[in-house]
């Protein structure tokens, strides 16, 4: 279970990555706006893949939860995961203002929404990652 927790993992953060790596060419005017469909399907894939990751890692929990519930590392990366599919949640609705609209004429709340947004997302996932390692004794 832990190879296919580990794979989910890197597979979603890829693309994660990727979609960061849009987001930012749209916030730098690189791009005036992105493709819908491409959010769209970019979103499904990491919120598929973020289920994916949290049902792999429920399956290693269910094999040792006195381990894991003794933890304090464990409940710091959940309430992480839990961020995580917040921030889903919020990036779903703010991403189509970057498929309509470009950036420099979005409001300033508009502009200050999708930084936080993708800042708490890349904040969430590295200390989930990390903490994820600690807990598993690789870090």
């Amino acid at each position: 279970m832990i190879l296919l927790h580990v794979v989910s993992i890197l597979a979603t953060l890829l693309v994660v990555l990727y979609a960061d790596k849009q987001g930012l060419q749209y916030m730098r005017s690189k791009v005036l706006t992105l493709p819908r469909k491409q959010v769209r399907t970019l979103h499904r894939v990491v919120a598929g893949g973020l289920a994916v990751i949290i049902l792999t890692g429920s399956l290693m929990v269910y094999e040792d939860p006195g381990f894991y519930f003794a933890q304090p590392l464990y409940w710091a990366k959940m309430c992480f995961v839990l961020v995580l599919i917040i921030n889903a949640i919020v990036i779903g609705r703010l991403s189509h203002l970057a498929t309509a609209t470009a950036f420099r004429q979005l409001s300033l709340r508009e502009r200050r929404s999708l930084l936080v947004s993708g800042s708490v997302s890349a904040i969430a996932w590295f200390a989930a990652i990390v903490l994820g390692l600690s807990l598993s004794g690789w870090w």
